[in-house]
């Protein structure tokens, strides 16, 4: 016997299903009415995530289409899919995965990207929306208006609602008027997940519209919980254990709810297994009654008071509250989740407070979680933001987007760039930065670079353009079209005699005239690059997705050598693990390649192995400190290491966490910047280090640079904004 949705309903409402149905989709469903005038199902819709598919993993690939045959089969209104489809994002896996969907069920299908579509990906996002459509967007069945959402970053693990992204989706909210509303996201929000760095911002936007559930995956757990007046529902991966989740509407004089169903497809990798389901939860949509509003505190404040935190909260008379916490936001925990060290606050009324030790918070800007849990387990959280005195910012400027190019210095002027297109000149001068040049070009995402000599600073854009503007003024001196999302750093070197500008764009990696924009050669790598080049004048030296390290000639592009980095198989993990985003650099006669193994020091003329250090050292690039390099190691481990032969002369170690912010050098006075945006100066001299202060709550993946003749440390933050700091010597 077949189960398709109208069977699967009128079996359901009339609590007929059973046994004597074999599929797991017509297992008897859990607190079904008896009379279907009472309860009848009106709409059901169907939410998995992680599916994973990569065409070299039949597992995987298995597995999604046991779950595409069961949706098939139960023929819902609308399918939502949360995010990771593909291992790495290739024009192959999507198409795989689209291949897998009937045509019938294709137009009923909507998805969000996850890490996976961003993290390794050189496209710009052009191949996801080629098979899937906007990132963003919205539609409305049965009478439910359902918000697909997407926070990812280009090349990043992590997750950020920008301002456009939740300016759209507070407009879209409100156009949907009183309609229940469904949200889904890749990341799981609240819960101390540390995956989303605004995770309360959007939860705002969530919760002043009524939001009944908010739908994500990207842990591979199922977990369900009440935050912030929604339910949010974690699914487990459907690359793990093929499935998904029924939603069914159901509308009486009394209620209208959706009951969340757990479906487990039976496993094509274990012979035998069966299939079942299960309910998991039930999202309430009445308006104003889905969850517990009631929690949302009135006020809440933080007030720094000697070596503690004054935390306060204010809640509602009629607040069914069991108890409110607080703790301070850990900025040392970026990624995953993370047990806050809860404080209980002493009631006396409507008003909580209590105090939080500051022993081991940094000077810089902070947050306390105050949290509100209901009698039922429900939870309302806030975010209250306090300073600790001693690194506030001598001046800010707001460029829109996100910043995650790496900065450069130009005769006093620092050149940022923004996601937005926005780049700009500013000149930091005391406590001032001044603006003296503004310009609207493409979207930037990765490394800008500089040629001193010509006086002109190199930036890529997703718009598939290189340009290059005048350092002093911004005027822009040529654009050169290279085809595709020009996503790697870029890398100025001089090539018989004249400067030059290494890009890639996807596969293709060019040579072009820093002069003119002209293109003088181009190469087809077999896959993605996105690092940064480095050049010798004789030949290009760079890391592949393919795993290997590749040396091109110079003037040609014709490949010279390649050498396998990569211990792995297969083509996501010799990506993943391989040297597709190294910052190759060159010292003496030899050119250096790092992947999340291992960095090695190449034989130039044959790519030999002279020595190797273990670590990750692929996304931060080294920085010379005399005769040696400073060589910064991802979990924030730096080291003084002799090129010559790699030996190791001296170590300290910084902030937990570092990813593409490169190292800024003063001196002797070294300035490391981690992605949760601690900061810490080394001293190379004798290689210690001191923590100095936190930069604000957003992410930093920007290399920072030192300006004003080395007095001012300058910053991008993921929330489009430049800092300068008083530089932090260590003296």
């Amino acid at each position: 016997m077949t189960v398709n949705r109208r069977r699967f309903l009128s079996a359901a409402s009339a609590g007929l299903v059973g046994p004597a149905l074999v599929s797991p989709l017509a297992s008897a469903a859990p607190g079904a009415a008896s009379d279907p005038a009472q309860a009848r199902a009106q709409t059901v819709l169907a939410y998995f995530t992680d599916v994973h598919v990569d065409p070299q993993n039949p597992t995987k690939v298995a597995r999604a289409r046991a779950a595409v045959e069961a949706l098939v089969e139960l023929d819902p209104d609308a399918i939502l899919h949360g995010g990771d489809l593909t291992e790495y994002g290739s024009v192959r896996e999507h198409q795989t995965w689209v291949d897998l969907l009937p045509a019938a069920l294709r137009s009923r299908v909507h998805h969000v990207p996850g890490n996976h579509e961003s993290r390794w990906d050189a496209s710009a996002y052009e191949n996801y929306e080629q098979f899937h459509g906007a990132r963003n967007h919205s539609f409305d069945v049965g009478g439910l208006h359902v918000v697909m959402t997407d926070p990812t970053m280009a090349q990043q693990e992590l997750a950020h609602y920008d301002r456009s992204d939740l300016a759209w989706l507070r407009r879209d909210l409100a156009r949907a008027g009183s309609k229940p509303k469904l949200v889904v996201g890749h990341y799981p929000v609240g819960d101390s997940y540390y995956l989303v760095n605004n995770a309360e911002d959007f939860l705002d936007v969530l919760s002043d519209a009524g939001v009944a559930g908010f739908l994500c995956g990207h842990t591979h757990r199922e977990h369900v919980s009440e935050v912030n007046g929604l339910t949010q529902i974690v699914g487990a991966a459907n690359a793990n254990e093929p499935g998904f989740y029924t939603l069914t509407r159901r509308r009486s004089a009394h209620a209208d709810t959706l009951t969340v169903e757990r479906v487990v497809v039976a496993d094509p990798a274990k012979p035998g297994s069966t299939g079942s389901r299960r309910e998991l939860t039930t999202i309430d949509l009445a308006p104003r009654r889905h969850g517990n509003t009631a929690l949302r505190p009135l006020a809440v404040s933080a007030t720094v008071s000697g070596n503690q935190v004054q935390v306060r909260a204010r809640l509602s008379r009629h607040a069914p509250a069991a108890r409110v916490d607080a703790a301070i936001y850990n900025y040392k925990k970026v990624g995953g989740s993370y047990d806050d060290p809860w404080q209980q606050l002493t009631a006396s009324g409507t008003r909580w407070e209590g105090s939080l030790t500051l022993a081991n918070v940094v000077p810089g800007e902070h947050r306390v979680i105050v949290r509100v849990v209901g009698a039922d387990g429900t939870v309302w959280r806030e975010l209250v933001p306090f300073e600790v005195a001693g690194f506030r910012p001598l001046w800010t400027a707001d460029l829109g987007g996100v910043v995650q190019a790496g900065l450069v210095e130009f005769d006093g002027l620092v050149v940022a760039a923004s996601s937005a297109g926005a780049i700009r000149g500013l000149r930091p001068r005391g406590s001032r930065a001044t603006t003296v040049w503004s310009r609207t070009i493409g979207p930037v995402h990765t490394n800008l670079a500089l040629s001193r000599e010509l006086g002109r600073v190199f930036a890529p854009s997703s718009d598939h353009h290189v340009y290059g503007l005048s350092a002093a003024t911004g005027k822009v001196a040529w654009k050169t079209d290279l085809g595709d999302p020009v996503m790697s750093d870029l890398t100025v070197a001089e090539v018989a005699g004249k400067p030059v500008v290494l890009a890639a764009a996807r596969r293709t990696f060019a040579c072009i005239d820093a002069a003119s924009g002209a293109v003088l050669w181009r190469h087809t790598l077999p896959q993605i690059t996105c690092g940064a080049a480095a050049c010798d004048g004789e030949r290009v030296y760079l890391g592949d997705g393919d795993g290997n390290a590749w040396a091109l000639d110079a003037r040609t592009g014709a490949p010279v050598w390649t050498t396998d980095q990569t211990p792995t198989g297969g083509t996501y993990s010799r990506l993943i693990y391989g040297p597709w985003d190294s910052q190759v650099m060159l010292p003496d006669d030899l050119v250096l390649v790092s992947t999340v193994l291992q960095t090695r020091a190449l034989h130039r003329v044959t790519g030999g192995t002279a020595w190797e250090i273990k670590g990750s050292y692929r996304h931060t690039a080294p920085v010379w400190s005399g005769e040696y390099l400073l060589y910064p190691e991802e979990n924030g481990t730096v080291r003084l290491v002799d090129p010559a032969d790699g030996s190791v002369h001296g170590q300290t170690s910084t902030v937990p966490q570092l990813a593409n912010a490169g190292v800024v050098l003063t001196g002797t006075d070294a300035v490391v910047t981690g992605h949760g945006g601690l900061v810490y100066s080394v001293d190379t001299a004798t290689m210690t280090s001191r923590v100095r202060g936190q930069i604000s709550r957003d992410y930093v993946f920007s290399t920072p640079v030192a300006a004003d003749r080395g007095k001012v440390y300058v910053v991008g933050t993921m929330g489009g904004e430049l800092r300068g700091y008083a530089y932090p010597a260590t003296r």
